[in-house]
């Protein structure tokens, strides 16, 4: 059984202030005397009150959190995507949700839908192969979802794309692959040349 989460109201009630007393004490207003806002914090810490943010995503209207959705992990290209969306999100003060939808559309629609009831603020979409009617794709941003695509391109659809020329990319990986090997260095270790 799950235990109880310690809440701002918890916390006002102990100190016999007010749920607005805590909030500014616990923001760090400066409008609260010291002496309340230590007892707050140090009740807070004592507690282990973690605030709710739930609640202050319906407050914000912002949940600072990017949905990522791909049709697989196990292909070494998505997980290094992942990695690097991660990275800049969390530098950025963002969290991440990452959802795989196994090729399957049907996946995708019920994904996309569990994030968008998330509240996500944004979404970067790699669709699936089997993806051809893209109506829960535009009833998303129709309610405002920002949506960024990546890998498989559908120019039926807007927003903002990423696209990776292939052709270039293996003309490229090719020519300084005959460069590597003959100077005797790894090719992961190739910079454009």
């Amino acid at each position: 059984m799950r235990s109880k989460q310690p809440t701002i109201w918890d916390i006002a009630i102990k100190l016999n202030v007010s749920i607005s007393t805590v909030s500014r004490a616990l923001r760090n207003a400066p409008d609260i005397n010291p002496e309340t806002k230590k007892a707050v914090l140090d009740l807070a810490h004592q507690l282990d009150y973690q605030p709710n943010t739930v609640a202050a995503s319906l407050r914000k209207n912002k949940t600072d959190i990017i949905g990522v959705m791909v049709p697989e992990f196990v292909h070494a290209y998505f997980p290094n995507v992942i990695l690097g969306i991660q990275e800049v999100a969390n530098a950025a003060g963002y969290k991440v949700m990452v959802m795989q939808s196994s090729e399957s559309l049907d996946i995708e629609k019920h994904n996309l839908q569990a994030m968008v009831s998330s509240r996500v603020d944004g979404l970067i979409l790699a669709i699936t192969r089997e993806t051809n009617d893209y109506e829960h794709i535009m009833t998303a941003q129709r309610k405002g979802l920002p949506i960024v695509f990546f890998n498989r391109i559908v120019d039926e659809l807007q927003g903002s794309k990423v696209m990776v020329d292939d052709y270039k990319g293996h003309l490229w990986l090719f020519s300084i692959s005959f460069k590597r090997v003959a100077a005797g260095l790894p090719i992961w270790q190739a910079r454009k040349i």
